[in-house]
């Protein structure tokens, strides 16, 4: 406590120089004067004694023919002149950060992620119907009521988080997996693609197509639908007119496999003489503050100026009443330009890979690859090598379709 209010009081440290200093110091004492940190330096005497007792121990120093040098003060009443000298600056300065703080509590910017099916706008606007928009205050709604309301407005969605990390509102979803609706009345097994049939299983219906037939896309592989001759139940040699016109076509639903011979085809190209501009690594930072009135340059790290490169700027803005300040970081990184050349043989494995990668995208998992065919498709006159790599797949091409019984 005596500390405390030392320094609310205020501390000078004197140098007391004379005959005679441990004269004043007696009558100092005597007086009622508190005086601690006594020590002796050259024949002088250093102490330490409260600001409001320095007049009064200047004037025993004079009455003894001494003099009192001050080395230093500390405490609150010393800062009152700077604190009056810099008025102004010191009530901005606590103003812009006051104003900080206070924007620092309402959210700025609103971010969405996870979603595909669901529109970004339905998100936000179930948001901000629950308090979370840009411009709100944090304390003006709750993270899970939020999360929940979410959910419960949204069907297609399984999960929902809200995360606040300073002025940004992260909104985070998953949606629902809805599995593809069963089939059950009666369909037929259609051909989604182009190919030639490899291998026909017919579990429930009728095959019309056998192995080496080629088939398009939409055609019917499967038939669920028995004609009259067909059906099974109905026998030509003992019926008569009146059950030809009572048994109609039976139609089932057609289930089976369908293994066809279908082709996929990729593109991939390579420049046989490519200009790359890569990075060194070496990059220079400048850090800028900006306000509505001037743009000031804080720092700068990497005093070396590069001949070619490029610029990356991060700017950080908040909205004030007083208008927007930003805190700029603009990266310049080096660059170097380089002529690599391939080879005619390096240029087609390039082009080959990628055109494989590409394909690799489209293909399932799973799917049996009987062979792989390589085309050299530019003239050798280019200088970029394009190829067509085809592949020829075994893959299940049928899939059931709902027969229009009208």
């Amino acid at each position: 406590m005596d500390k405390f209010f030392d320094q609310v009081s205020g501390v000078v440290k004197v140098n007391i120089k004379g005959k005679r200093p441990e004269k004043v110091l007696n009558m100092a004492l005597s007086r009622g004067i508190y005086i601690w940190g006594i020590k002796n330096v050259n024949n002088n005497i250093e102490c330490r004694v409260r600001s409001s007792s320095i007049e009064a121990l200047k004037n025993i120093a004079d009455e003894v023919d001494n003099e009192i040098i001050t080395i230093s003060a500390k405490g609150l009443p010393f800062w009152k002149g700077i604190i009056k000298r810099r008025l102004g600056f010191i009530t901005g300065s606590l103003i812009f950060i006051l104003a900080l703080y206070f924007l620092s509590s309402f959210i700025w910017f609103v971010n969405v992620s996870g979603n595909e099916n669901v529109k970004r706008e339905q998100l936000l606007l179930t948001a901000a119907k629950y308090g979370v928009y840009q411009g709100a205050a944090k304390w003006s709604f709750s993270k899970t009521e939020v999360e929940e309301a979410i959910l419960r407005d949204i069907d297609n969605l399984t999960y929902a988080k809200l995360d606040i990390r300073g002025v940004k509102a992260n909104i985070e979803v998953v949606e629902k997996v809805l599995p593809k609706s069963e089939i059950t009345g009666p369909s037929h097994v259609v051909a989604t693609k182009d190919g030639v049939i490899e291998d026909v299983l017919v579990l429930a219906g009728k095959a019309n197509v056998e192995k080496d037939q080629v088939v398009q896309k939409g055609d019917i592989l499967i038939s669920g639908v028995f004609l009259l001759e067909e059906n099974p139940l109905f026998s030509p040699l003992t019926a008569d007119d009146e059950e030809l016109k009572i048994i109609e076509p039976t139609l089932v639903r057609a289930r089976g496999i369908v293994k066809a011979k279908v082709w996929y085809y990729g593109y991939g190209e390579c420049q046989l003489e490519k200009t790359e501009i890569k990075r060194t690594g070496s990059k220079q930072t400048e850090v800028f503050l900006i306000t509505p009135k001037a743009k000031s340059k804080l720092f700068r790290i990497g005093k070396k100026d590069f001949t070619f490169a490029d610029e990356e700027e991060i700017l950080r803005e908040i909205v004030t009443p007083f208008g927007k300040i930003a805190l700029a970081r603009t990266v310049r990184f080096e660059k170097m330009q380089n002529v690599k050349k391939h080879s005619e043989k390096e240029a087609l494995d390039i082009a080959r890979d990628k055109a494989i990668s590409s394909l690799n995208k489209k293909l399932k998992d799973k799917l049996k690859v009987n062979t792989t065919n390589t085309e050299v498709i530019s003239a050798p006159s280019e200088l970029i090598l394009r190829v067509k790599v085809s592949m020829e797949v075994i893959e299940d091409i049928g899939e059931a379709q709902p027969i229009n019984i009208e």
